[in-house]
């Protein structure tokens, strides 16, 4: 069950570190990047990450990136992308963050954009040119690459930094380091996409958010995006790796296993309830996702929860 919160639209509903500062740094170890696999999701946010260990792939906008120890990723604002494949590896030794995790394999930050806009001539000339640029959706950066380890080298010092007493000042003054490498650099060597195809895909996801528990077929998300049904199954495996109707399977068995734990609601109930008409069909759907059957699951995750006691 992922532990990704996401709005109807798709959109991620993002955690900061701090109250009135929009900024979140994380070691993410191999149990919570697991959780977080296979979650589409977009944000506002600008995002990095730097694997250190095992090996990261991720699907943006239905391409897949595969980022090994040494290797990160920038990803702009407002586009879709997700873990979808995990592998351990040997690791990556590293020095430079004392309190990260043994088994760490990934730093990931996140913060808003609105951080690097201290005055409006910053903005209009030197933030909205690389937000707002389509050629620009993510860039994979490497340690071999001198400019790319400057902004890696930021990343972990941004995550040492986290906890002194004026963490957000120094923060922001990394922030704006980074910034300008990348600025002063403006890769832009990755393929264009067609934002309008974003938008028309994030309007289905949302109406499967809003209607996972009535009939949807693929005729009314393909009137949802005012596109053909060809159209509509070429963005989905474009871009989600699934047909529509799989992605409203998987967004509904990701609803039942959150009523499975957190209710006592019968297993046919809870198969109504996210849109089944048949029990049957759900429980053979749900093992098929799952690995193990409703009742299994509900007693494995209240264990492993502690919610109860062998």
């Amino acid at each position: 069950m992922s532990s990704l919160p996401i709005r109807e639209d798709g959109s991620e509903i993002v955690s900061y570190d701090f109250d009135d500062y929009p900024i979140r740094i994380r070691w993410l170890e191999q149990p919570l990047l697991q959780e977080l696999a296979d979650v589409p999701h977009w944000h506002d946010d600008l995002e990095f990450n730097y694997v250190l260990s095992g090996e990261v792939i991720f699907l943006l906008d239905g391409i897949p990136v595969q980022l090994r120890p040494g290797e990160g990723i920038f990803i702009n604002a407002r586009q879709v992308h997700h873990i979808t494949s995990l592998n351990r590896g040997t690791g990556k030794e590293s020095e430079k963050a004392e309190d990260k995790p043994d088994d760490s394999s990934c730093l990931s930050l996140l913060f808003h954009p609105m951080l690097l806009c201290v005055t409006s001539q910053v903005e209009v000339s030197y933030v909205d040119p690389l937000l707002n640029k389509a050629a620009l959706p993510y860039f994979v950066l490497r340690e071999s690459n001198a400019w790319h380890k400057e902004i890696l080298d930021c990343l972990v010092e941004l995550y040492r930094v986290r906890k002194i007493s004026a963490a957000p000042l120094r923060m922001q003054s990394l922030l704006f380091r980074l910034w300008d490498i990348l600025y002063t650099h403006n890769p832009v060597e990755t393929t264009e996409l067609p934002i309008q195809k974003l938008f028309t895909l994030k309007a289905m996801l949302e109406y499967v958010h809003r209607n996972y528990t009535e009939r949807i077929t693929l005729e009314d998300l393909a009137r949802v995006g005012f596109i053909s049904k060809s159209t509509c199954l070429h963005l989905f495996k474009d871009y989600l790796r699934a047909t529509p109707i799989e992605y409203v399977n998987s967004y509904r068995m990701k609803k039942a296993a959150k009523l499975l734990v957190e209710t006592d609601r019968s297993v046919t109930d809870i198969a109504f309830t996210v849109g089944f008409s048949s029990s049957s069909y759900f429980i053979k759907q749900f093992h098929k996702v799952f690995g193990c059957r409703p009742l299994d699951y509900r007693k494995w995750e209240r264990l492993r929860s502690g919610q109860i006691t062998p």
